[in-house]
């Protein structure tokens, strides 16, 4: 599907909070269809990495971690931020290593997405690692604490279906795995 373009009158954003994960700016958005004027906030932040690690015994890994938002540990895929500069097929290959000391070959993209286009101007992209296997022991941030997990696609959907697996970007690269893999094709 093509992106259309928009009409819509965007005034001068203008910041309003600046702090290490975003920064919030304000601006006055006009809609064409009416002439209203509203005051929107967005949240600028880094573009961000999800990688789905798959190992030769067809298990994806997944990492479970404390997540201040839900105040819970969370499983999820490894992932971050991508650096400045940074391609993110690399980006999604640091993060794996870095957070579960995982390293395979074929590192390709499977989707770019929006995660919140409704507030944030970021996107987040879906690498796929194939023939994941350890190489290294986690390289973890000071403030993390990961377990690392292997999981069969058909254990982690029960996870999804459970409530036990919670977040919805790994929901979404699940979903874009199997678009690849062809489990959500339409029966002939």
């Amino acid at each position: 599907m093509k992106q259309t373009m928009h009409s819509w009158i965007i005034g001068e954003k203008k910041p309003i909070e600046t702090n290490r994960l975003f920064t919030a700016v304000r601006a006055k958005v006009r809609n064409p269809r009416n002439g209203m004027e509203k005051e929107f906030i967005r949240l600028e932040m880094d573009h961000w990495v999800n990688t789905l690690a798959l190992t030769p015994q067809q298990e994806l890994l997944l990492v479970r971690q404390f997540r201040f938002g839900s105040q819970q540990l969370e499983w999820e895929v490894p992932g971050g931020v991508v650096e400045a500069g940074e391609d993110p097929v690399a980006a999604g290959v640091r993060e794996l290593k870095e957070e579960c000391g995982f390293a395979g070959d074929s590192a390709k993209i499977l989707a770019t997405i929006f995660p919140n286009p409704a507030i944030q101007n970021n996107q987040l992209t879906i690498v796929l690692v194939e023939n994941a296997v350890q190489v290294a022991e986690q390289q973890l941030d000071p403030m993390e604490d990961i377990e690392v997990g292997r999981m069969k696609v058909a254990e982690i959907l029960a996870m999804i279906q459970s409530g036990a697996l919670r977040h919805s970007l790994t929901h979404t690269a699940i979903f874009h795995y199997l678009l690849q893999t062809g489990s959500l094709q339409e029966p002939e």
